[in-house]
C-alpha cells in the first residue's frame, strides 16, 4: 500500500498500483476523478489523466507518421 495523490483534487488516499495493469483506471474515493496507471519501461508505476493519456498516444501516432 502506498499514497496517491489526486492528480485533480491533490487529495492523498491509500491504494496500491501493483494490484492494477498498466491502462487500467482508479477512482478518486473523495472527488470522482478517474486516473489511468501507466506502467513505463523503467521506475515506478504512475498516475495520468485520460486526457493526458490521449494526448500522449497521439504525440506517439505523428512520431510514426514522420519516421516513414
Amino acid at each position: 500500500m502506498g499514497k496517491i495523490k489526486c492528480l485533480d483534487c491533490k487529495e492523498l488516499f491509500e491504494e496500491n498500483l501493483k494490484n492494477y495493469d498498466d491502462g487500467d483506471s482508479i477512482e478518486c474515493p473523495e472527488c470522482g476523478a478517474e486516473m489511468i496507471v501507466e506502467y513505463p519501461s523503467e521506475g515506478k508505476p504512475r498516475l495520468k489523466t485520460p486526457k493526458q493519456k490521449f494526448w500522449d498516444e497521439d504525440e506517439e501516432f505523428e512520431q510514426e507518421e514522420f519516421e516513414e
